[in-house]
Formats: C-alpha cells, sequence, structure tokens
C-alpha cells in the first residue's frame, strides 16, 4: 500500500490504542509519504499501559503509528500538538510511534507540541523483541514535544532500534520523569544505537541526567562533528530517583559519581 499526505489537515481524531489520525500494518512494505498538511489535536485515548514489556505491540501514536515494516518519510508538513494518554514505560510518541522493522526518515517538516504521557514526546521507537526500528532525521524541526514519566522528550529511541541525526533542529523539547535516566532532546535505550552527524541540540529540559542526549548505560551514543554539530544551553536537574529501575545499581553510580556530578550532565550524559 502506499500513502501521500500532501495537503490534508487531519485533526481531533481518536483511537484507544494505536495512531490516532493513521495507523500503518504492513507485512509487505507499505510506503508512507509526506509532503504537506497537517496531523494535529489527534489522540491515543487509553490510559491503561500494556502488561508485558517484551511482546511489543504497546499503545502510542498521538498522530501516526507505523509497524511491521512500514516505512515512512516526511518531507514537509506538521505533525503538531497530538497526544499519547497511557503512561507506561513502554507507551508513547506524542507526534509517531514506530514499531518492529519500521523505518522513518525526516528530510524536513515539523514536529512540535506533542505529548506523551509516557517516553517519546515527539518520537517513540518500540522494542519488538529481534526486530528493530530505523530512525534517520536531517532536517526540519523537533521541537516543543514533552515527555511526562519516561525518558525522550524530543525522541526516544527503543531497545536494539538505530537512529541517525545527521541535521535539522531538536530544541524546547522536555522529559519529565522523576524514576528513568533523562534525555530532554534525545534518548536511546537499551542495545539501541544513536549516531549523531550534525544537528543543532539545544534548550532542552530533562528530569534526571542528559538535558539534550541521554543514553541507556547499555545504550550507544556515537558523535561525529564534521561540520558543526552542537549540543549546548541544556538544562537537567539530576534528581532521577531509582524505584523500579531495572537499572537503579547504574543511575546510583551516576547519582554520586563526582564524574557526573561535578562535571556536568547538562547537555549530554
Amino acid at each position: 500500500s502506499k500513502l501521500n499526505i500532501s495537503g490534508s489537515v487531519l485533526a481531533a481524531n481518536s483511537v484507544p490504542e494505536r495512531g490516532g489520525a493513521i495507523a500503518v500494518e504492513s507485512n509487505a512494505n507499505a510506503v508512507v509519504k509526506m509532503t504537506g498538511g497537517v496531523l494535529s489535536g489527534n489522540m491515543s485515548t487509553s490510559p491503561e499501559e500494556t502488561s508485558n514489556a517484551s511482546h511489543g505491540w504497546h499503545y502510542g501514536g498521538g498522530g501516526i503509528a507505523l509497524y511491521g515494516n512500514a516505512s515512512m518519510t516526511m518531507y514537509g508538513g506538521y505533525i503538531t500538538n497530538n497526544k499519547v494518554c497511557s503512561a507506561g514505560y513502554f507507551e508513547g510518541g506524542g507526534g509517531i510511534f514506530l514499531a518492529d522493522s519500521t523505518r522513518f526518515t525526516m528530510l524536513d517538516g515539523k514536529i512540535t507540541g506533542n505529548y506523551a504521557a509516557g517516553g517519546g514526546g515527539g518520537i517513540r521507537s518500540d522494542f519488538m523483541g529481534a526486530a528493530y526500528t530505523n530512525t534517520i532525521i536531517s532536517g526540519g524541526f523537533i521541537s516543543s514535544n514533552h515527555a511526562n514519566t519516561a525518558e525522550g522528550g524530543g525522541v526516544s529511541i527503543g531497545w536494539d532500534g538505530v537512529a541517525y541525526v545527521t541535521g535539522g533542529f531538536i530544541t524546547n523539547n522536555s522529559t519529565a520523569t522523576v524514576q528513568h535516566w533523562g534525555g530532554g532532546g534525545l534518548f536511546v535505550s537499551n542495545g539501541g544505537k544513536l549516531y549523531i552527524k550534525n544537528a543543532l541540540i539545544t534548550a532542552n529540559k530533562a528530569g534526571g541526567f542528559g538535558g539534550g542526549v541521554a543514553g541507556c548505560s547499555t545504550g550507544r551514543v556515537f558523535l561525529i562533528s564534521d561540520r558543526g554539530s552542537a549540543i549546548w544551553g541544556n538544562e537537567a536537574d539530576g534528581k532521577t530517583v531509582t524505584v523500579g529501575s531495572e537499572k537503579a545499581e547504574d543511575k546510583i553510580y551516576g547519582l554520586y559519581n563526582p564524574v557526573f556530578m561535578e562535571n556536568g550532565f547538562d547537555d549530554y550524559f
């Protein structure tokens, strides 16, 4: 299947689980192309969370949800002011939710003002066992998104997911988590890989560590600056608590280790 979005407005739609405006399920290479238009005010309404972290199919995607092996390329348009109500750790993606082996490429456009009660205010990639998501951000704005209880105010890359940031602006995003790592702008989770080559990541805020960028202790973050990648002017409160965390010992280490606490964790952790 192919879906081209160029000038429509999809607003104020809702669904209990995944894809407030659009859901794309594919076992045969469904393709979404967004060159314009607006997805706004849509919602994943269920306040519940899925109970089994390993089975996938979590709730999310206030604007759009993609699963199976679907792919989406965003050339323009707005995904803005969408919402996910479930506060579960694996739920989220106020703007976009990715699961299975989906691929999302952002060349331009705006993902702004979205809200996730869980993680990934703007974009959330899910954990799906052997499958992994692929996220490429090379332009556009991911701004003013918020994650309330989990990591990644702007973008949260789930377990074993891979993300490449080669351009664009990630600004004014926030996470209010008091239990997890942080990552106001970007977060990469267990087994995930995040490559940052060129981007402006600034004015993001996090409860915990890494106002700009944060990685789980078992994630991998690679910074490559050849044309002026900038991570600066972000804020983190450094007050993450450890209740309910599988990696509590790592957070305690960070919280009481002067290497982190005295040398700074506002921009990067």
